[in-house]
């Protein structure tokens, strides 16, 4: 660590504040204390004002709210599991309240890492290609800060939005970065499959082409895009210190894409020609670390009943009998 780098640690800094050699999650002033510090630091970083070189901020899991304040930060995932946590909350002295803290532990674990695999984007490689599937963009769920027609806000998409979208649409294409010169899938064929539920936009998706599933193979694909066009908004008035909030209640989809470029741009705006037209193209991004699979080919059943020898007999009958009358 160099003397332009910081850490940020809620623990440590509520430790060093009230002496206390664990922390609660309860709203004290403190805690009220904590934030406001931490507010400040986020302030320093996106505005440039010290020579922070780099921050880590620690936390449990980055948030609407952390996303927001950082848009451009880079997220690394400490992996570990539920029953990891608990064992070291069991060996741990300093907790004293056991017993709430491995409540929180399962709460966040439901809340946060199940959901995270159900949303997480998969993909299989079979021996007809790859077959890729997962949540494009998920409905009733604040955006990070997005430069918008409406200028910067943060964004929300209602439910049943992408439903409309595809019952309007007439043939939806997959293409890779948003390069519309090569078509890799379409709802046309059947490759490309699009539905709306509860999460959000739910896209099931057959690759053939072979450059394209070696990337998926090689877990190149990083993400999904889409594009959005003859968007009905709603703008919410801004409270103190927020961003204004965009609710799209219509669109329009034109594509699908899949992500492969290192560090995608979340959001694009665009003047594009449709149908003989004139319009203003949204794109937008996310990105995910894909869970891959490889399924062999289905080897033919063995027989039931090994009749080899039972030949081996009736053939030497048949050379014993096979000449006489």
């Amino acid at each position: 660590m160099g003397e332009k780098d910081i850490v940020w640690d809620y623990d440590a800094v509520i430790t060093a504040l009230t002496g206390k050699t664990a922390h609660t999650t309860e709203a004290t002033a403190a805690h009220r204390a904590v934030m406001a510090m931490r507010r400040a630091l986020f302030y320093q970083l996106t505005e440039r004002e010290q020579p922070i070189e780099t921050a880590w901020i620690l936390s449990h899991w980055p948030g609407d709210t952390l996303r927001e304040q950082l848009p451009d930060a880079k997220y690394v995932e400490m992996e570990t599991t539920e029953a990891e946590c608990l064992k070291r909350l069991k060996a741990d002295e300093t907790r004293p309240d056991k017993k709430a803290w491995a409540k929180l532990i399962k709460s966040w674990f439901k809340e946060h890492k199940n959901e995270g695999e159900k949303r997480a984007m998969k993909i299989e490689i079979r021996a007809d290609g790859a077959h890729i599937s997962g949540y494009v963009n998920a409905t009733e769920k604040k955006s990070r800060p997005v430069m918008t027609p409406h200028g910067k806000v943060v964004e929300e998409i209602e439910p049943r939005a992408f439903e409309g979208a595809i019952k309007r649409a007439g043939n939806i294409t997959v293409s890779v970065d948003h390069d519309q010169s090569h078509i890799y899938a379409q709802t046309q064929d059947g490759t490309l499959q699009l539905y709306e539920d509860e999460i959000g936009l739910h896209a099931d998706v057959l690759i053939t082409d072979p450059d394209v599933t070696e990337l998926a193979k090689k877990g190149k694909i990083r993400g999904w895009s889409f594009g959005m066009y003859n968007v009905k908004d709603e703008m919410v008035e801004p409270r103190a210190d927020e961003l204004p909030l965009r609710k799209i209640k219509e669109l329009d989809l034109d594509h699908i894409t899949l992500v492969v470029k290192k560090n995608p741009i979340y959001s694009a705006t665009s003047m594009e020609i449709r149908a003989d037209a004139e319009i203003e193209m949204e794109t937008r991004t996310s990105e995910q670390t894909p869970q891959i699979t490889e399924v062999e080919p289905k080897k033919p059943d063995a027989l039931f009943f090994d009749n080899s020898a039972y030949r081996t007999r009736a053939d030497k009958v048949k050379k014993i009998f096979g000449g006489r009358k």
